[in-house]
């Protein structure tokens, strides 16, 4: 007679837990946060993200720039904190050095003539140009109208589109995910009163919390059109709450909880 082969023990996180599926029963009755109130929440933190994020782009494209266009560079440097008087041979010749970069970056306003002079070689012609010129700084396209002889340049041109990509989304990373995590509460969720809790009482990990950072995303891939499940989803679950096991309550949340979650 064979014996049949004994089941070996399932390894050790590969079994099924039915914890996960049954909330704490303090959660029963809590007040969800609003869908306005998460709106708001998620707006505030996207705005400040947004400065450090542009900040540290920036950041990354002058280091770049000064690796690969030194005399640019050091050239831009003098003109912004050490500018020669107007009209000297010496400030002809540094706007002639940052000529072809201004020139590439397609700054407003840039003269057609200076483009003539840095494709033709001619830098200290594009310099003498330029010296007739008013210079100003702006991120975006800016509103205000330029008078004829003032040239706009724009700073966030100096940010490659993919760096500007990366350089946003490690900033956002780091917030969301290390303000989530834990005890812890975003600005724009501290600012509106709400806060993450995991359905099964834990709170969430580095890694849960980076999951749920990802989640975001999934909203932009369907044109918006999940955040209908904040009005329809019984407890106002986004993709990210199905993917991190998490709801979004109102601050109203017992002691009891709060000491297991927050």
């Amino acid at each position: 007679m064979f014996a049949l082969p004994r089941r070996r023990a399932p390894a050790r996180g590969r079994v099924f837990h039915t914890a996960s599926l049954h909330p704490p029963a303090d959660l029963d009755g809590v007040p969800l946060a609003t869908p306005g109130r998460r709106v708001v929440a998620f707006l505030i933190d996207v705005t400040l993200v947004l400065v450090p994020s542009v900040t540290v782009a920036i950041a990354v494209s002058l280091g770049a720039t000064a690796l690969r266009e030194p005399v640019a560079f050091d050239a831009m440097r003098t003109l912004v904190f050490n500018a020669p008087p107007e009209g000297s041979a010496e400030r002809i010749d540094l706007l002639g050095r940052v000529a072809p970069v201004l020139a590439r970056m397609n700054t407003t306003n840039f003269p057609a003539a200076a483009v003539v002079a840095v494709e033709e070689g001619d830098l200290t012609r594009a310099g003498r140009i330029l010296s007739g010129y008013d210079f100003h700084f702006a991120i975006g396209e800016g509103s205000a109208t330029l008078r004829p002889q003032a040239i706009r340049v724009h700073l966030d041109r100096f940010i490659p589109d993919g760096l500007r990509s990366v350089a946003f989304f490690g900033v956002a990373a780091a917030y969301f995910t290390l303000l989530t995590a834990g005890s812890r509460r975003t600005v724009g969720k501290r600012l509106a009163g709400t806060r993450v809790v995991k359905l099964d009482g834990q709170p969430l990990t580095i890694w849960e919390s980076f999951e749920r950072f990802g989640g975001y995303f999934a909203a932009l891939g369907t044109f918006g059109l999940g955040l209908r499940e904040l009005w329809h989803e019984p407890n106002g679950r986004l993709a990210h709450d199905k993917l991190s096991n998490t709801v979004v309550l109102s601050v109203r949340v017992p002691e009891a909880v709060k000491a297991g979650t927050e």
